[in-house]
């Protein structure tokens, strides 16, 4: 596609009440994790200049054509005022009727989002160390997800799901809260469903408000969505090299983790071995003790008596039974 075919305009000069814009873009990220527009679709978008949300509501099927990190040129889009707390440069504008891919050679050019990510644990000791503030901001954070809860309801009783979030400065049991909140909640609840996405895997926020609740908290709603770099069709190099530095440092601390557990129980089982040796001895040692110190029996005097009166049974020839039986246990002792 030429330019001189269409006006382009860049993103940072888009303004407010803007009509018949035209703009060439790389989508960052939509508003469904599942390929499923709902009733406020959008998608997120930027060019050399700046960033911008598009709501494209008009788009119908073409929507299916869209992946993240493709580069396409928008037409026939109309600017309308945005309130909110984005960057006054991010407006977003409404799609008409029109959805046109671009060049390989615009798609080559075209820059990816960046991000200024921040390590957990500095954002869990920014959450530590703000007294009684509870809305700490907005933050960028990628992180492994371990976990992910049940799915249930927020304040607001809108579908919420929470993914727990673990780095290298955190280890593998301390981590932070990403939630997701009503349709990313709904729909990240599906993939797990349907076995589409399943933990450990590497999820990007962008934009999250980080929250003082439980240790530190990130809420991600409808408006800051969530990525998940493996659902992507195409990669976006700024993520790929953080995203592998992830997985690499996750399968290590796993192992690591595992090999510890089994040396540890390892461990164990050699200390029991010992510790039943050392009682089955201990236990051979008592027994000995006490049967060198048992008191030996001395016949009394009913023992004299009833000996002698067997000795004259026997020399008679009368031998009763109970004679026999005392004898015999006489005898023994």
């Amino acid at each position: 596609m030429e330019d001189k075919a269409m006006k382009i305009t860049p993103i940072a000069s888009v303004a407010s009440d803007d009509t018949d814009i035209t703009i060439t873009a790389r989508v960052m990220n939509m508003s469904t994790l599942v390929g499923n527009f709902g009733k406020f679709p959008f998608l997120e978008c930027r060019d050399h200049t700046g960033e911008i949300r598009i709501k494209c509501d008009k788009f119908g099927d073409k929507m299916k054509e869209v992946v993240i990190n493709g580069v396409y040129t928008f037409t026939h889009l109309v600017a309308r005022d945005w309130r909110g707390d984005r960057d006054d440069y991010q407006i977003p504008i409404k799609a008409d009727f029109e959805l046109v891919s671009t060049e390989k050679s615009e798609i080559r050019k075209m820059p990816y989002r960046t991000y200024e990510f921040k390590k957990i644990e500095e954002l869990k000791k920014q959450v530590s160390q703000n007294g009684t503030a509870t809305d700490l901001g907005m933050c960028d954070v990628i992180g492994m997800c371990t976990e992910i809860g049940a799915i249930g309801q927020n304040q607001f009783a809108k579908p919420e799901i929470e993914l727990t979030l673990v780095d290298e400065t955190t280890g593998l049991e301390s981590g932070i809260t990403l939630a997701l909140q009503r349709d990313p909640a709904t729909e990240l609840n599906q993939l797990l469903q349907n076995k589409l996405i399943s933990t450990p895997f590497v999820a990007v926020a962008k934009n999250g408000r980080l929250k003082k609740f439980d240790g530190g908290r990130i809420n991600s709603g409808t408006s800051n969505m969530v990525l998940i770099p493996k659902l992507c069709k195409l990669p976006n190099p700024r993520l790929t090299q953080r995203q592998q530095e992830l997985e690499k440092w996750y399968g290590e601390a796993k192992k690591d983790g595992k090999t510890a557990e089994e040396k540890s129980n390892t461990e164990k089982e050699k200390e029991n071995a010992e510790e039943t040796r050392k009682n089955a001895e201990e236990k051979r040692e008592n027994a000995g003790e006490k049967k060198e110190n048992a008191p030996k029996r001395e016949h009394d005097a009913d023992d004299t008596e009833e000996l002698g009166n067997a000795q004259k049974c026997i020399k008679k020839g009368a031998v009763s039974d109970r004679c026999s039986i005392r004898l015999e246990i006489t005898m023994h002792q």
